[in-house]
């Protein structure tokens, strides 16, 4: 589960994905972006609500997602050694 919560320590909202995740990034708009186990890419709302899911060919552990020019997303699989990129 990823999880968010109030100042005051009160649970605000969590998201179940399919599989333990990496550390997430959040983009200067709010939206969360992490990766999964099973090589799933999550961006999800500022309220905790899907925005979309890329899920790659192949599963595997991710890395941090890093944001690039013009709005792409890159990520590197370290089961496949693919570094991908996603806009």
């Amino acid at each position: 589960y990823l999880c968010a919560y109030s100042i005051d320590g009160l649970l605000k909202w969590q998201y179940k994905t399919g599989a333990a995740i990496g550390p997430p990034v959040i983009s200067a708009e709010g939206i969360i972006y992490l990766g999964t186990f099973a090589g799933e890419l999550y961006a999800l709302e500022p309220d905790g609500s899907l925005k979309w899911l890329f899920k790659l060919k192949d599963p595997g552990s991710l890395s941090a997602p890093a944001f690039g020019p013009g709005g792409a997303i890159y990520l590197l699989s370290v089961f496949d050694g693919y570094l991908y990129a996603i806009n």
